[in-house]
């Protein structure tokens, strides 16, 4: 029971017992009683006409000047929504304040709520999607009909992106987010300017490798050539360091090559077998020429287990990832070549190459694939490395719907697998 009624019942009571109290003097107490009690209503009564009157011209306003209960009671009503006007009004303030910031974006967002409709929209999605008002309300997937799109959303991937072509020279950027009960927001970007210096950068490289490919071979053949004639004395040992460093542009200039045609060609001609058994038979033995026989190599390959793929790809990938593990494990170390089922079901196929080398530092391997990234660099220069290998190594296992993991310890070796999905694995 709340203090307002405890009160109303108390002034009741009251004016109950004061009539009664009368009606003893004037030899009435019953009917005086009720008189008392009828007074006590009908005061309530014009203070309850006087709060109707108040609430239909608007509580915004003072409230009627009423004593007792119903007076303290309106004046609450009247307190509350003065406060419930001031968090509507820093609501909307908030809300306003959103959309004019969200309306200076050059980013289109959407809001789309838990039945795929469009809820809202800021201004940069009128140009860079082409939401009209007449859109509100209706499937995100009805103005947006490619099938690259379509899948992508309904994959359900929170925080992933894709970025497809609209135009002869437009891309754009989507991003997916979830928040609330199921609704997600849409983040559009054009990056159409950074695919083209992306291009730019990807055919710089690709021309200028192709034009020092040419020059390269001749200079290292003349110095191949003069490694074996007779030279003066004094002249030996630069040659020598000629030579390799020749050598070294080559394997530089042949990764680049590799690594700006992976970037370059459509993902093709990867769905036929590869019989990785004499694949890295021959990996073996050329592992076996680099190391010159400094460490123990040994290949463990399940029988009869074979994927599709594109071979060539494939094999510079896995060989890029052994002649590493010779390059990087000290003389005498051991490098052990694995190829088996996987999975729960041993649906899946893992490569794995394990080396008992110096080992990399755990804030290092997030990089490993990154171009011309080195954990020591003079250390990789001497071994005669690139710095592409990795690199070479993540394009090939994208474009083979494949993911590569690294596990190391320092001092005690590392691990570099690499899981191939169980639709590439050729069932028998």
């Amino acid at each position: 029971m709340t203090n307002t009624v405890i009160k109303l019942i108390v002034q009741l009571v009251i004016f109950t017992l004061a009539g009664t109290v009368i009606g003893l003097i004037v030899g009435q107490p019953l009917v005086m009683g009720v008189l008392g009690a009828l007074l006590w209503a009908v005061r309530h009564a014009f203070a309850v006409a006087a709060i109707e009157h108040w609430v239909k011209q608007g509580i915004d306003i003072s409230p009627p000047d009423i004593d007792g209960p119903l007076g303290d009671v309106a004046y609450k009503v009247n307190r509350y929504d003065r406060a419930q006007a001031r968090r509507s009004q820093l609501l909307q303030s908030t809300i306003n304040r959103f959309q004019q910031s969200s309306s200076a974006m050059t980013d289109a967002i959407v809001i789309i709520d838990r039945n795929d409709n469009i809820e809202w929209w800021n201004g940069a999605a009128n140009t860079l999607i082409g939401l009209v008002e007449r859109d509100r309300g209706y499937p995100i997937l009805n103005l947006i009909r490619s099938p690259e799109f379509v899948r992508f959303y309904r994959a359900n991937r929170d925080g992933k992106s894709i970025v497809l072509q609209v135009s002869h020279s437009q891309y754009i950027e989507y991003h997916l987010h979830r928040f609330g009960d199921g609704d997600r927001v849409l983040v559009a970007r054009d990056v159409s300017e950074s695919k083209k210096i992306d291009q730019v950068r990807r055919d710089f490289v690709a021309n200028a490798s192709h034009e020092l490919r040419t020059p390269l071979t001749v200079i290292h053949g003349y110095l191949e050539m003069m490694m074996d004639a007779d030279l003066p004395k004094g002249f030996q040992n630069p040659v020598e360091s000629m030579y390799k460093q020749s050598t070294r542009m080559e394997s530089l200039v042949a990764d680049l090559l590799t690594l700006s045609k992976l970037e370059t060609e459509q993902q093709a001609d990867t769905n036929k077998p590869v019989h990785v058994a004499s694949l890295l038979s021959q990996i073996q033995q050329e592992a076996i020429a680099l190391s010159e026989n400094k460490h123990e190599i040994e290949l463990q390959c399940e029988e009869g287990l074979d994927i599709t793929g594109n071979a060539k790809e494939i094999q510079s990938a896995l060989s890029n990832l052994v002649f590493n593990a010779v390059r990087y494990t000290p003389e005498g170390g051991k490098i052990t070549i694995r190829f088996n089922r996987t999975g729960s079901k041993g649906t899946r196929a893992k490569f794995e190459v394990e080396d008992t080398g110096d080992g990399i530092a755990a804030h290092h391997i997030p990089r490993l694939t990154e171009r011309f990234y080195r954990v020591d660099a003079g250390r990789s220069r001497e071994s005669g490395g690139t710095g592409l290998g990795l690199a070479i190594v993540k394009h090939v296992l994208v474009r083979h719907n494949a993911k590569l993991a690294v596990t190391s310890e320092l001092g005690k070796g590392s691990r570099f697998s690499c899981v191939f999905p169980s639709k590439r694995v050729i069932k028998k």
